[in-house]
């Protein structure tokens, strides 16, 4: 669920002082840049970060960067698209 996502986003914006009306703002432009590239690329080529590289310790560090609800999220998105593209 994108809302979630979004959610939880937001949220961590905002305990890094981010301002909630632009938070809404660049974390709805970033979804939108990230659905366009998904839907006109597909997969692999649409999406990038650690997963794409099989970079599971990347994943591991981003993880470890984020407050609790957003690193538990983060984690198993990150893990399942990691394997995901290692099945092919």
């Amino acid at each position: 669920h994108l809302a979630v996502i979004t959610l939880e986003a937001e949220a961590v914006w905002r305990s890094l002082g981010a301002d909630p009306t632009a938070t809404a703002g660049f974390v709805g432009s970033l979804l939108r840049s990230a659905v366009t590239n998904l839907l006109a690329l597909g997969v692999p080529t649409g999406i990038s970060g650690p997963a794409t590289r099989g970079d599971a310790a990347g994943i591991a560090a981003h993880q470890d960067a984020l407050p609790e609800g957003a690193a538990e999220l983060y984690g198993f998105l990150g893990g399942k698209l990691l394997a995901l593209l290692r099945r092919g």
